[in-house]
């Protein structure tokens, strides 16, 4: 019997059946069918044309089948018209699934034919899931097995070296910002030696040359230093020539010379109250009882007219119970110093970075801010007796790895080299050299002192908050009130006349009286934030939620911190829902990470000072749902182009000050509608005098509002 034509009812494949079986299989997705519904299967859909007419016999070819689809998808791919393939293909694997050609194609098409290896993670991927069925229906599975484990290796090969070039960068980059800023570091400090050293002051001399040789190897930091010292040696011996010339025209000047040196020797000699101090060879002692003075800054002590090189030790003898502000400065590195048992408190930036260790004497229950500021202290343990200690007071220490508190210690605990209240519900201070790239606050963690992580850039990338942290709360010591009674008088140094006459230095009321409640009483929330890459939050946490290393409350409402380090991209998108920024997410006094920024249309407030000092911005668009601005854009100095919102209602007179480089800012109405809509304030509940800002020009469609300053 002659054979018919017909259509396989599973993957729509051109048949020729014998129409007297019952039962047979396609010999392309070798599945079983009916004959006689494979026939009408084939009368129901065939769009067919007449190709071949032989007598009374007509030929019928089925231009939609999977094998003539097939035929095309190869005949375009090998034309290079992937479109036109791809098409085919894809008509394939929806006309018949389980026919391998129509994925294989599909891989063909992507792979541009295995010679494409510039492709995406999520392209491979997608190829490797048409792969996958291709191979589970093929009739030669091991075949296009080879073929594809070969471009896949060739591929994954292309993407690992296209990452390790990424990340190659992204170190340079991150090395070359490093050097950056300290070559700008130090060229500050250049430039402020370079001031100085034109003063006709001796100390200042001095002092220019200290700082030359803090950057030696800068430039030409080193000559300058010798410069600085032969110049203040020249100074000093003009100045002394000047003096004796001056004694020796004065009738009386054998006498009353004579009278004032020994006065003024015994006026210097005074370190306190009670407090006096002496050269003793290489030592300088301090001896008496009481507090020592508290001074206002390097070169104001009476000691630093000594030539400290020369001094290899100090010796604060036992009685004195307080070491004042700025006593100990500029002496050698190997320099020991010794405490008294007696000693009661250090006072703010008592030590500089010329001390590389000190061992706190059990007395000691007050360690004022900064106290410790600067010094290359590598450990240090807060003895038991101590009742307060600031936050700050080891800041800036790069070598700083371990705080420890000793056993008995009824206010403060320690884990892992880090500070912590006595039940390690608050976070005190996060030691500078710890060198951990990563944190994780502990989950009882509630609040974090203000000054915890000052300046904690040097090696701190990620930091993890706890879930039980809530950034808003500042912490509160109890005992902060215990700095009021260790605060000196301050000592200010005069004309040496003056100080005889008087019999003793001058005193300022001013500490005691002046002292006010120190930054650590204020979240961590409400300035400067930690200088790390990443946030993240502890599961569990009521409070917060982390996307992409940027933290945002538990909704996802608020952006709270954008980390000032951030080195996914130099651009950021804040998410779509974020209603509010909160005050200084994005703020640093540095961040030289972020260079544009894309604000989502719900947006409604952004808080205080948000986009402070973000110095590489340059250019932002606010969303029209933003009603009120003030100081959020202040001090961008590379901030060129500002958009602001047609739903503006008010806006600070100094609004955007700071930003020098702004060329354009543009609003989206007629100076009428300004006029009517924006009001302009001086300060809380008080207007401007005029419609316009103090610092920048603002562009109405119909005109310019020129600034007033």
């Amino acid at each position: 019997m002659p054979l018919v034509p017909a259509k396989c009812v599973n993957c729509g494949a051109a048949l020729e059946v014998d129409p007297s079986l019952v039962k047979a299989v396609c010999p392309h997705c070798h599945t079983t069918y009916l004959v006689q519904d494979a026939i009408n299967h084939f009368v129901s859909n065939q769009y067919t044309k007449i190709e071949h007419v032989h007598a009374d016999v007509i030929q019928m070819v089925d231009e939609n089948s999977a094998e003539n689809k097939a035929r095309s998808g190869d005949a375009f791919l090998r034309m290079g018209d992937y479109r036109s393939a791809r098409n085919m293909y894809e008509q394939i694997t929806r006309q018949a699934p389980y026919d391998a050609r129509g994925w294989w194609g599909l891989v063909r098409v992507d792979s541009k034919e295995f010679q494409d290896l510039t492709v995406s993670e999520q392209a491979l991927a997608q190829m490797r899931a048409s792969y996958d069925k291709a191979r589970m229906f093929s009739h030669e599975p091991e075949l296009i097995g080879r073929t594809w484990d070969a471009y896949e290796a060739s591929v994954r090969a292309k993407l690992a070296a296209a990452e390790e070039e990424r990340q190659r960068q992204l170190r340079e980059a991150k090395r070359a910002e490093e050097e950056r800023r300290e070559n700008e570091r130090r060229q500050k400090v250049y430039d402020e030696a370079a001031g100085k050293a034109q003063d006709k002051d001796a100390r200042v001399c001095e002092n220019a040359a200290e700082l030359f040789e803090s950057i030696a190897g800068f430039r030409d930091a080193r000559e300058q230093a010798a410069a600085c010292r032969e110049r203040a040696a020249k100074l000093r011996a003009s100045k002394r020539a000047k003096t004796i010339a001056g004694l020796c025209v004065l009738a009386v000047a054998l006498a009353f010379g004579a009278f004032v040196m020994i006065a003024g020797k015994a006026a210097r000699s005074k370190a306190g109250e009670n407090v006096k101090w002496a050269v003793k060879g290489d030592t300088l002692t301090f001896t008496g009882e009481g507090m020592m003075y508290d001074y206002s800054g390097s070169y104001d002590c009476p000691w630093d007219e000594i030539n400290k090189k020369t001094i290899h030790k100090v010796e604060i003898g036992e009685g004195i119970t307080y070491l004042g502000s700025y006593f100990y400065r500029g002496f050698p590195e190997d320099c020991e110093v010794s405490l008294p048992s007696t000693l009661e408190a250090v006072g703010e930036y008592a030590f500089d970075s010329t001390l590389t260790k000190i061992e706190l004497p059990e007395g000691i229950r007050c360690i004022r801010s900064l106290a410790f500021a600067g010094t290359h202290l590598s450990e240090v343990e807060i003895p038991a007796p101590a009742e307060h200690v600031d936050p700050a007071a080891f800041a800036y220490c790069p070598d700083l790895a371990e705080i420890r508190v000793a056993a008995g210690n009824k206010y403060y605990s320690a884990a892992d080299g880090v500070l912590f209240n006595k039940d390690g519900s608050a976070l005190l201070a996060y030691p500078r050299g710890r060198g951990a790239e990563s944190y994780a606050v502990p989950d009882e963690v509630v609040c974090i002192a203000y000054n915890a992580f000052l300046d904690s850039s040097v090696s701190l990338q990620d930091l993890t908050l706890g879930a039980g942290t809530d950034l808003s709360k500042a912490w509160k010591d109890a005992h902060a009130d215990l700095a009021r009674k260790y605060v000196s008088h301050l000592y200010v140094k005069q004309n040496v006349f003056k100080e005889i006459f008087s019999g003793q230095p001058k005193k300022e009321a001013g500490a005691a009286e002046a002292w006010e409640e120190a930054e650590g009483q204020r979240s961590i929330l409400e300035g400067e934030r930690p200088t790390v890459d990443h946030i993240y939050v502890a599961e569990g946490s009521p409070l917060y939620s982390s996307s992409d290393g940027v933290l945002f409350n538990a909704d996802g409402t608020e952006l709270v911190w954008y980390p000032i380090h951030y080195q996914e991209s130099t651009s950021y998108a804040v998410p779509k829902g974020v209603v509010r920024i909160a005050p200084y997410a994005f703020s640093s006094f540095n961040n030289t990470t972020i260079e544009a920024v894309t604000l989502p249309d719900s947006l409604e407030e952004i808080g205080e000072s948000a986009f402070a000092y973000c110095t590489h911005l340059t250019e932002v668009t606010i969303p029209d749902g933003v009603t009120s601005l003030g100081d959020q854009f202040n001090n961008c100095s590379r901030l060129e182009r500002v958009y602001l919102p047609a739903g503006l209602a008010e806006i600070s007179v100094y609004a955007f000050a700071g930003d020098e480089a702004i060329q354009e800012m543009v609003y989206p109405g007629k100076i009428s509608d300004w006029e009517a809509n924006v009001t302009v304030y001086a300060g809380p509940g008080k207007e401007a005098e005029q419609q316009a800002l103090h610092w920048v020009d603002v562009t109405c469609s119909d005109g310019v509002i020129e600034k007033t300053r």
